[in-house]
């Protein structure tokens, strides 16, 4: 069984925190962090709420950061590696979740988990309006070549367009695409051509994919500043020392145009932000 996430000092701590949670507050929260997993860029909890929960579960906020991060980090894997319930709990506590957390977890995918992969598929493959796979035009003289009516013609168009689709969404490899095809009675010749298809510009499709959803810029350049900030007039003697992060990044498509971006950070929030770079480490290595 392949190794969903990497144990790292971030992952460590984390889970020594999750261990000192209630079972059944576990669940609930593992619950609600389901809810809206495949929201990118919405919070689980409320500043409000996050406060409650710092009372509840008896955390600092440091602490529940770092539990709802890497909870959510690690159902995130659980979604990208569509594992099942009792692989998702012997992988958590290979490392060191408790057993019984590691239980809480599995129960909480076994519920959720089908219509989270669901919603992030109609995410990932959601029909964008005025966006097609040729024009009236090409319909027009494809009709001609392919001696279809133009009902039959979309009937094709459209169901060629889902089996591709689904094949992206498996990520399948090309002869169990064939086979799949074959199954559903597509004629062998059909099916292969489905499948070159598939072989050859399959890979590409699917960067292009996670290319779209996360739309990144590229980091071009780093610089880093230390700043002491003087405290009031009182404290005068008091010095506040601050990280300052000058970051140049361009867009894909964009060989010119550098745009800065600049980050200061006290003490504590350069310790969050090295903490949430942790994470995102621990993810990479997982997909690698």
């Amino acid at each position: 069984m392949a190794l969903i996430v990497k144990e790292t000092q971030s992952i460590r701590e984390a889970v020594t925190f999750i261990n000192s949670i209630e079972v059944n507050k576990l669940s609930r929260l593992l619950s609600r962090i389901l809810q809206k997993l495949h929201l990118k860029g919405e919070r689980s909890f409320s500043e409000d709420e996050e406060q409650k929960l710092q009372t509840a579960l008896a955390l600092e906020k440091q602490a529940l950061h770092l539990v709802l991060e890497t909870s959510s980090f690690l159902l995130e894997q659980a979604v990208y590696h569509n594992i099942k319930p009792a692989s998702l709990k012997q992988q958590l506590e290979n490392i060191h979740i408790a057993p019984d957390k590691a239980e809480a977890f599995s129960q909480a995918w076994a519920t959720a988990g089908p219509e989270v992969v669901e919603k992030i598929r109609q995410t990932i493959f959601a029909p964008k309006k005025g966006e097609r796979s040729f024009s009236e035009d090409e319909e027009q003289k494809l009709q001609t070549a392919l001696a279809l009516e133009k009902q039959a013609l979309h009937l094709v168009l459209e169901t060629s367009s889902f089996l591709l689709e689904q094949a992206v969404y498996h990520n399948i490899k090309p002869a169990s695409l064939k086979q799949q095809l074959e199954n559903i009675h597509i004629a062998p010749d059909k099916a292969e051509a489905f499948s070159q298809a598939w072989a050859t510009a399959g890979p590409e499709v699917v960067e292009k994919i996670r290319q779209t959803i996360f739309a990144p810029k590229k980091l071009e350049h780093i610089g880093w500043q230390l700043n002491l900030q003087m405290g009031q007039s009182s404290q005068a003697k008091q010095k506040e020392p601050h990280a300052v992060l000058d970051l140049g990044v361009r867009e894909e498509d964009e060989s010119e145009h550098l745009q800065k971006v600049h980050m200061e950070f006290s003490h504590q929030e350069l310790l969050e932000f090295y903490n949430k770079l942790e994470m995102i480490q621990a993810q990479l290595d997982s997909l690698t």
